[in-house]
């Protein structure tokens, strides 16, 4: 059985969350209280059984964790890079939060099947995003 820890990381300086993000997540009833961005040295020693990248940037420059955990590429094209209206804005926050939640629905699929790590790390593989789909 696996804990879940849920905690975002970035691989280079970030100082806040994005207002857009927070925006959506107060929306589906997510506590934002303490929400604050992470840098990924904070975690290159800790015991990590899973981790998911979302971005491309960040699965190419993802280290190795000394435990080896499972990886999986969950690729989304950054909503921050996003440029239009506020209105546009707010629709592609909205759609990567669905898909990153249908994500997570899935995930917890796999983990509940009692299966063995690597039949894991296979079934994520099957529905993880190749980083030059996550670019279109």
């Amino acid at each position: 059985m696996y804990k879940i820890n849920v905690t975002e990381i970035y691989h280079e300086s970030h100082f806040f969350v994005n207002p857009h993000a927070i925006e959506v997540l107060k929306r589906h009833d997510i506590d934002t209280e303490n929400l604050h961005p992470k840098h990924l040295n904070q975690f290159l020693n800790e015991d990590i059984d899973i981790v998911i990248s979302l971005c491309d940037k960040m699965h190419e420059q993802c280290p190795t964790f000394p435990n080896k955990p499972i990886y999986a590429h969950f690729g989304f094209n950054d909503p921050a890079a996003m440029t239009g209206t506020e209105s546009e804005i707010q629709q592609v926050f909205n759609k990567v939060f669905a898909e990153i939640s249908n994500r997570i629905d899935l995930l917890l699929v796999v983990l509940n099947k009692n299966i063995s790590r690597m039949d894991v790390q296979t079934e994520l593989d099957t529905h993880a995003t190749k980083p030059s789909e996550s670019s279109k």
